[in-house]
């Protein structure tokens, strides 16, 4: 496939969709002219699928003792479903003295996978910023020098960042791939096995009342975002914005 020329698969690819076609003629001309081009070249629709394949990352913004936090997690989880994609974890070991870095791998459609990644890098952010105002505005100045205080406050953000999760993911339908794509996605992901393993998050193990009522105004907090999903590549420029 490598050595095949991208300018082959545009051709064959116009074809197709020009196979489409309501008028039968150029409908069935353009199919003979695919099925000529893949047949001269060797190329299966399984390789058409897999050059559509791409990847876009976003890093990590709660990275610590190389495990994210599972709400971040989570979150980015629930793009990679609205775009129809694949996710991955790499990370990459510091000298002593800095922290290890980690970013998320969107694997789909190439276009897909870059509106993902933006989209998370978007949404994370939002959310890590509102986590903390939330932190500030309830427990500002509250407990601090007392052991155990930040464990507490950690736990109390971390519960009202999951609320905000829920209700993203609430509005949240998978997209719908064309055919042959998820088969593409896998073969992809399977040939980066090497380079990624299911990784662990860092989240609540148990939840009380209080980490309920967290996550309860957490979910409050994010009634009025939006996950926009473009229709149209044209649309792309605008985006998911957090509202």
């Amino acid at each position: 496939m490598s050595s095949i020329p991208p300018s082959i698969f545009s051709k064959i690819k116009k074809c197709l969709a020009l196979s489409a076609s309501p008028n039968p003629t150029e409908a069935a001309t353009a199919m003979r002219q695919a099925n000529a081009l893949m047949q001269k070249y060797g190329v299966t629709q399984a390789a058409i699928a897999q050059s559509e394949i791409g990847e876009a990352e976003t890093p990590s913004r709660t990275l610590s003792r190389d495990k994210p936090a599972q709400w971040e997690a989570r979150l980015v989880g629930v793009i990679g479903k609205a775009f129809g994609c694949q996710l991955m974890m790499v990370g990459q070991r510091q000298k002593r003295g800095y922290a290890n870095e980690g970013r998320y791998v969107f694997v789909g459609l190439k276009h897909q996978a870059e509106v993902a990644a933006y989209t998370a890098e978007v949404l994370t952010r939002k959310c890590k910023a509102t986590r903390a105002k939330w932190l500030e505005e309830n427990f500002g100045g509250l407990g601090r020098g007392i052991p155990g205080a930040k464990a507490r406050m950690t736990r109390m953000g971390d519960a009202f960042a999951e609320g905000w999760v829920v209700q993203i993911h609430e509005r949240v339908h998978a997209f719908a791939n064309p055919e042959g794509i998820d088969a593409a996605i896998s073969a992809h992901m399977s040939s980066r096995t090497s380079s990624h393993d299911s990784f662990e998050t860092r989240g609540l193990k148990k939840i009380g009342n209080n980490e309920k009522l967290a996550a309860y105004a957490g979910m409050l907090a994010a009634k009025d975002e939006h996950l926009y999903r473009p229709c149209s590549r044209d649309e792309e420029s605008r985006l998911i914005e957090a509202r």
